[in-house]
């Protein structure tokens, strides 16, 4: 329905400008029906009904069919449209310019509508449960994810509107004038959004600036501290554990460059709605040119990034990460979306429990890392009371709370960590070197007395404390928890804790 969708709008904007012909209007109408029966059947309730795998869906056969006739004729009634469009349709305009160029003003306000409507949508949701604890951006987290998202559909977008005018003709602004010559005319919204991206840019140096900063400053104040454990290391150090602790300032960062972003759009669109200046000369006109470039190469950039991603280990491990989060949440919204692995992964792992633990005398120590531990914490709270009884939970480069209580508190927020808790006996370690993971439940001060027994987080000093004289080892960051000694004593401290149960 998805597909069929976004080809009946290509269809209907082909066929659209020669409705002065029979067979023009027949092709519109028939693109219009098209897209008219995609809205219909997402928004009936059967679509987002959510079924087990091989549970009975009645009802559904009909909406099956419904949906495959609907892909089948957003297939065929596009590509009908193209090649007689391509063949010569009768009815065409008379009018040199492209169909569709003076409709961006009508984009450009429904743009600003809909930022408003999510904006007082999901302020609205946020402040609908006060008891989820922290949440990232004071719970409008998701509203900036989705301008972020946005802007990089529209730079992409714009880029090949922009690289396909070039490589045609001459791109040109429709309020510019003399003869029309090999100049291919886009709208003036599409010329000042492009123009946004210098200043976008611009937006993430400052933001760069403002965490080189405050990292520069952690790491002063750290130096001193960790001068007696690290010696003439302890700068190096320092800078390693404050880098890692610029995630807890992605928020901030975030907010600095949508507001830079939102700024330059208001500015943009008095300049549009007032016509100050002229979105194609002078200074506008060369932060457009800039930005349009900027735009196209990205095309590029992105497909140099999937290449690396093959042979760049570092990379792809980067790019792995966040396939791991979002393929955590089940497919609901976006059917193009990956599948997600969590409705496969957790039935099997509990499964998998559940026979480990069929003899009283077993016990199954469930260690997670990073990804692994929100799947682990997951497991347990879906498990029997009876199984959890011989069941310990271990975590190392945890994202638990850092992350994902902040940026999901429905789901992992204090109540539900406190679930997992109470429901096993459980150690979780974190490092300050680590970007990633880091405490459930509260930050263990390295420079303070040891932590108490019955502590859930245990702090791993990352570096390891060199010999004197010794070189300074290297910092693992957020990998290999399992070669650091609080691993090997957690695990011996689990153990233990059954065995004394037993």
């Amino acid at each position: 329905v998805h597909v069929a969708f976004a080809l009946g709008w290509i269809g209907l904007s082909v066929a659209a400008p020669f409705t002065g012909s029979g067979p023009g209007l027949v092709l519109t109408v028939a693109n219009a029906v098209l897209l008219v029966a995609a809205a219909l059947v997402v928004v009936a309730p059967g679509v987002a009904r959510r079924v087990d795998p091989g549970a009975g869906d009645p009802g559904g056969a009909l909406l099956g069919r419904i949906c495959s006739a609907l892909g089948a004729a957003g297939v065929v009634v596009p590509a009908v449209t193209l090649v007689a469009a391509a063949a010569g349709l009768p009815g065409a305009p008379a009018s040199r310019q492209l169909p569709g160029v003076g409709t961006g003003t009508v984009q450009f306000v429904l743009t600003l509508a809909l930022v408003a409507f999510m904006l007082a949508g999901t302020w609205g949701l946020a402040g609908l449960d006060r008891k989820a604890g922290p949440r990232a951006m004071g719970g409008l987290a998701s509203w900036f994810a989705l301008l972020v998202a946005a802007a990089v559909a529209n730079a992409l977008g714009l880029g090949v509107m922009f690289w396909t005018a070039s490589f045609f003709g001459v791109p040109a602004s429709p309020g510019a004038g003399g003869p029309p010559g090999r100049r291919l005319f886009l709208d003036e919204p599409v010329w000042w959004t492009a123009a946004l991206v210098p200043v976008l840019v611009a937006g993430l140096v400052v933001a760069g600036l403002v965490l080189w900063h405050a990292s520069r400053s952690d790491a002063a104040r750290l130096a001193a501290r960790l001068e007696p454990h690290y010696g003439r290391h302890g700068g190096e150090v320092a800078g390693a554990w404050a880098l890692a602790g610029l995630t807890d300032r992605a928020g901030q960062a975030l907010g600095l460059v949508t507001g830079i972003g939102l700024a330059g759009f208001a500015a943009v669109t008095v300049f549009y709605q007032f016509r100050l200046l002229d979105p194609v000369g002078g200074l506008a006109g060369l932060l457009a040119t800039v930005g349009s470039w900027a735009m196209a190469a990205s095309l590029a950039g992105l497909v140099l990034l999937g290449r690396r991603a093959y042979s760049d280990p570092g990379l792809r491990r980067t790019v792995g990460i966040l396939w791991d989060v979002a393929t955590f949440w089940p497919r609901a919204v976006h059917p193009l979306s990956p599948p997600c692995y969590t409705e496969r992964v957790l039935p099997e792992l509990i499964a998998r429990v559940r026979r480990l633990t069929a003899d009283e005398a077993d016990l199954v120590l469930i260690s997670g890392h990073s990804q692994g531990s929100v799947i682990g914490a997951s497991v347990v709270l879906q498990l029997d009371p009876a199984v959890r009884e011989r069941v310990r939970l271990l975590t190392h480069g945890s994202p638990l709370r850092r992350l994902y209580a902040a940026f999901f508190p429905a789901y992992f927020g204090p109540e539900a960590l406190d679930a997992v808790r109470r429901a096993v006996p459980w150690f979780n370690l974190y490092r300050l070197s680590d970007p990633i993971g880091g405490p459930v439940f509260e930050r263990v001060d390295p420079f303070g007395p040891r932590e108490a027994l019955s502590a859930v987080d245990l702090f791993c000093w990352d570096p390891a404390r060199p010999e004197p004289g010794d070189p300074l080892p290297v910092t693992r960051g957020h990998a290999d928890y399992w070669f650091d000694p609080p691993y090997a004593e957690a695990v011996r401290r689990l153990t233990a804790a059954s065995l004394r149960e037993g």
